[in-house]
């Protein structure tokens, strides 16, 4: 009974909500947002773990890799890559404010017992939001290429010096 006495007022604030929900729409800035996904794969000598020899979890340190891809060092690199028609989110952004603006459009996740890092850029236009993906991507890989090379060439540096060491000490006690 109350709704019938009050269809008035009820179908006047459908009208108004239909309304102001149009013009909302039509006004609106589209944002789209770009999404992809890499997977993070354990390698190395310390696959199992030495107390039970069952395999290490990536859960512990997935967050490690959540922080990298989204580091100072893979976003400038991204933005270097980037062409200069795929900046159009930085206008009237100071440059030195860039990195900050980038990351306030990124978002890095990795869901639950999965050992895949999500990587979700927003843009104002669809094919810039495709091209920063890929170009984040590109850079975090490069990135972690990079570390691991570097690590690689240390590790190297100190077994070929540990050798010297040990083949002049080995000719020491030989002429012994």
């Amino acid at each position: 009974r109350s709704l019938r006495a009050r269809k008035g007022v009820l179908a006047g604030f459908l009208l108004v909500a239909g309304v102001l929900g149009a013009f909302y729409y039509v006004t609106a800035d589209r944002v789209y947002q770009s999404e992809a996904e890499i997977m993070v794969l354990q390698t190395g000598g310390s696959l199992l773990d030495p107390n039970t020899g069952q395999p290490q979890s990536l859960e512990g340190i997935m967050p490690t890799y959540e922080r990298s891809v989204s580091c100072d060092r893979v976003i400038k690199e991204t933005i270097k890559l980037l062409p200069r028609e795929h900046l159009v989110d930085f206008k009237g952004v100071r440059q030195d404010a860039w990195i900050e603006a980038f990351r306030a459009r990124l978002t890095v996740t990795s869901p639950r017992a999965t050992n895949n890092i999500r990587v979700a850029y927003c843009s104002s236009d669809p094919e810039t939001a495709f091209v920063v993906t890929g170009h984040l991507l590109t850079a975090y890989l490069n990135f972690t290429d990079g570390y691991y090379r570097e690590n690689a060439h240390k590790s190297l540096e100190v077994l070929q010096q540990e050798r010297s060491d040990r083949a002049r000490e080995l000719t020491h006690k030989q002429a012994e």
